[in-house]
């Protein structure tokens, strides 16, 4: 029963508290969802899906957006440490919508900073993202991708 009512009291937290908790990333569903374990408190933990807050990634079914997806697959497995921070739910099925933290740095910034995602206002219309544009972010992903294997050896 107690297990219930702190999983309860976790996930029914308002849209301004702020909850950090440390995740374990197990499938990035595109460049700004990643599926996750998330720990809670006490031994607890859900499994729910993590919405990067304000960040559009290309679609998953486009070459950009796979080449996005692969870069965050790679990033988020070499990080010791994952944790995220939720600020709220979205629309699909409670998801979190928070800033995901690595060893160093942050996801989100991370990609806003190497322009591989528009930043998104879930007030404003979905950004649209043209053709030159989904090359640029393709070739780009790639590029940081090769980066980050280089650094692996």
């Amino acid at each position: 029963m107690l297990k219930t009512i702190l999983v309860w009291l976790s996930l029914v937290t308002p849209l301004f508290a702020l909850n950090q908790y440390k995740i374990e990333t197990y499938r990035v569903i595109d460049g700004d969802t990643l599926n996750a374990l998330i720990y809670l408190d006490f031994d607890i933990y859900v499994n729910n899906s993590i919405r990067l807050f304000n960040l559009e990634a290309p679609e998953r079914n486009t070459a950009a957006g796979k080449s996005v997806l692969k870069y965050v697959e790679l990033w988020a497995g070499k990080q010791t440490v994952l944790w995220t921070i939720n600020l709220g739910r979205d629309k699909y099925a409670g998801r979190f919508v928070g800033k995901v933290y690595g060893d160093t740095e942050e996801l989100n910034k991370l990609l806003i900073d190497n322009e591989l995602v528009k930043i998104y206002d879930i007030n404003k219309p979905k950004p649209k993202w043209s053709a030159e544009e989904l090359e640029h972010v393709r070739l780009l992903a790639l590029e940081l991708t090769e980066k980050l294997r280089k650094e692996e050896k």
